[in-house]
């Protein structure tokens, strides 16, 4: 995953330095979604990606898991799964 803000990560030589889920959703960006209620949820690939919601890793209908990184998005396939980080709920004012 991306360091967080303006720190920076520790990348093995070998991994390319791809960046896990892409710039837009680094590891401070999950911890604060989730923390405000947002959660992972798995679909048939076939089924509308709904409204709100980021592809994290397609899992592949052999079971090979393949993430979503910066440089390459997996491209879904009749008998796939997807993992999915949903919305945080919006509350309305009381």
């Amino acid at each position: 995953m991306g360091p967080s803000h303006e720190s920076h990560g520790t990348v093995a030589q070998y991994t390319g330095g791809d960046i896990l889920f892409g710039r837009s959703l680094v590891r401070h960006v999950l911890a604060e979604r989730y923390g405000r209620g947002a959660r992972f949820v798995a679909q048939p690939a076939t089924a509308p990606l709904p409204p709100e919601h980021d592809t994290l890793f397609v899992v592949r209908a052999d079971r090979r898991l393949e993430p979503v990184t910066e440089k390459e998005e997996s491209v879904p396939r009749d008998g796939d799964t997807l993992v999915l980080l949903g919305p945080a709920p919006t509350h309305a004012p009381h």
